[in-house]
């Protein structure tokens, strides 16, 4: 199975990260490129860093805004 890599502020993910870093997102804080995502992808569950909330996969905790970040984009961020 090829490792996939994920964005910080939305959970997409691509083959490489030349590929990530190369798209535009729209949940970045700084309106730019994805960010890649440098923890482990091999979790059960994320934690957001900034409240504490749990989902099973990065997209569906960065799906939901988070009542806590105070960053430029108000969704829930994984902890590494």
């Amino acid at each position: 199975m090829a490792e996939k890599y994920y964005c910080k502020y939305c959970g997409s993910h691509y083959d490489s990260i030349a590929q990530l870093v190369g798209q535009n997102c729209y949940k970045n804080p700084d309106g730019k490129r994805h960010v890649l995502y440098e923890g482990s992808t091999q979790k059960k569950e994320y934690v957001c860093k900034h409240c504490g909330a749990h989902a099973g996969n990065i997209a569906r905790l960065t799906g939901l805004t988070c009542p806590k970040n105070r960053n430029g984009n108000k969704h829930h961020e994984p902890a590494l």
